[in-house]
């Protein structure tokens, strides 16, 4: 347990270091003007979610993940198709409403939290299914992006704008701390019991499957709702630290209860009819879950009374400056923010693995944080110039779905996993108020225009990577056949001169 501690406490250390130095450079170069309170809000959330982090890591590893798996695999091995389609639906929607990365995007929507969190995980767990569908039936990778994403941008016609960068904001928001590595483990278990002959290709994709479901959701919501959301939120600091505490920890503590209390009732009677497992692999299951419970509340309460507030008042007064230097900003925002996503390193060590050291970890990490850094460029380009987010997404889709038909599926799978991976919990927590703060302050821009370019930066965020990584797979096959073709070339050539050799004797004889 000790190690554990040790090991989860550098990494959750190292994961937000990164971006609350780089807003203590810019305070102590006057950049931006934080207060000394300010100062103490931002040390106090950094403890909170550096502890929170660490411990939700242990819980997810503990009892999250093993649940997860020991579900899955059950259900696979049993082989009936309606209870695995019930039961995988039911662990999609129940570890969305655990993700952290849902209730903070869910507190800076225009629309009701609750309903905004049970809506995307609702979709998250039936496009879940499909996905491992999917893999048990062999049916086309990239068939299923492509009518997928084809219905998605059929039905954004029948929705107000306002609701557009929001649902796929909640693409990217979905995937994070617990639901990337969970999701791959039940994809890479349903791949290997499936039997096929493409196991490596069939073991990415479902985090990328799945995460269409929010979309659709929220659009479907939005077709109903009809009116467009009014965005409403405060850049002004004006509650003291400590009832902040106070208020967000007792809000975390019962929303967590309600969260994780349907998953472990579910687990517990899945256990008793199907599992069985061991008291003693139980009882660090029911550990985990108290890890997962406490690291809830204290990151929730960090992001909630520190980041988001710290990174709206930054937002704002940026907004009104030099916009070179805004661009500036937020590229490097970007990439320290995709440095520290956990899910972005759990990712990239499997996608070096399964690949056999084709795409490095370090190719993965850098490919990931420029695509992330530019993907901010890209929303406050929009948010100045003030034109629909459509203008991004209809091409950028266009062209990720164009090189589903070009590369191997194995790249499609990696591409729309890393789409989620990269969209975490800092990016919800951070940057995505960063960047509304720019919307609240640039000028032009009206409180019933604000929700079309206060949200979208996590929708751009999840679109780069579905066309660098295919665009990397799509440079490697040209490489290899670059390769391939030089190969073929020598060996001719080489034939060519035995051939020359030999003809003097053979005319000799």
């Amino acid at each position: 347990m000790g190690k554990a501690l040790l090991k989860n406490f550098k990494e959750s250390l190292l994961s937000i270091l990164p971006l609350t130095f780089a807003v203590v450079v810019l305070a102590l170069f006057s950049i931006i003007q934080l207060n000394s309170e300010d100062y103490w809000r931002l040390v106090i959330a950094f403890v909170f979610l550096v502890i929170g982090m660490m411990l939700f890591n242990i819980g997810t590893n503990g009892a999250m993940l093993p649940m997860g798996e020991y579900i899955g695999a059950t259900v696979i091995k049993k082989g009936k198709l309606v209870l695995l389609i019930i039961i995988i639906f039911v662990i999609g929607l129940l570890v969305t409403l655990v993700e952290p990365g849902v209730t903070i995007l869910g507190t800076q929507v225009p629309i009701e939290t609750w309903t905004f969190v049970i809506f995307v995980s609702l979709g998250i767990g039936v496009f879940l299914v499909f996905s491992l569908l999917r893999i048990i039936f062999q049916w086309s990778q990239s068939m299923m992006f492509v009518l997928g994403y084809g219905l998605i941008f059929m039905l954004i016609y029948f929705v107000d704008e306002g609701y557009i960068p929001m649902a796929f904001d909640a693409s990217g928001a979905t995937t994070g701390l617990l639901t990337v590595p969970l999701f791959m483990a039940i994809g890479q278990g349903a791949a290997k019991n499936a039997g096929g002959q493409k196991t490596h290709e069939d073991s990415f994709g479902l985090l990328g499957g799945a995460s269409m479901g929010p979309i659709l959701a929220v659009v479907i919501m939005g077709i109903f709702m009809v009116e467009r959301p009014i965005y409403q939120v405060e850049t002004v600091i004006d509650t003291t630290i400590l009832a902040d505490i106070w208020k967000y920890s007792g809000e975390n503590a019962a929303n967590s209860i309600i969260v994780l209390g349907p998953l472990v009732i579910f687990f517990l009677i899945f256990q008793h009819f199907n599992v069985r497992l061991p008291k003693r692999q139980v009882s660090r299951i029911v550990i985990g879950i108290a890890f997962t419970f406490i690291g809830l509340i204290f990151f929730l309460t960090g992001a909630s009374m520190g980041y988001v507030p710290i990174g709206l008042k930054i937002g704002d007064q940026l907004g009104q400056g030099d916009f070179m230097l805004i661009l500036l900003i937020g590229f490097v925002f970007g990439i320290v923010s995709a440095i520290a996503e956990p899910a972005v390193h759990v990712l990239s060590r499997q996608v070096e693995e399964v690949s056999d050291g084709a795409i490095s970890f370090r190719l993965m990490l850098l490919t990931l944080s420029l695509g992330l850094g530019i993907s901010i460029i890209l929303s406050l380009l929009r948010i100045k110039y003030q034109f629909s987010i459509m203008y991004f997404l209809v091409p950028g889709y266009a062209l990720a779905l164009i090189l589903t038909q070009l590369v191997p599926n194995i790249y499609t799978g990696i591409a729309f996993d890393s789409g989620g991976a990269i969209s975490g919990p800092m990016t919800a927590s951070f940057v995505t108020p960063f960047v509304a703060g720019i919307a609240l302050g640039m000028p032009g821009i009206t409180s019933s225009d604000l929700v079309l370019y206060a949200l979208g930066t996590v929708a751009l965020v999840a679109m780069l990577p579905l066309i660098s990584i295919q665009t990397l797979g799509f440079s490697t096959i040209i490489r290899e056949k670059m390769q391939m073709r030089l190969a073929f070339r020598r060996v001719f050539e080489a034939d060519d001169e035995l051939i020359i050799y030999f003809l003097p004797e053979e005319a000799n004889s």
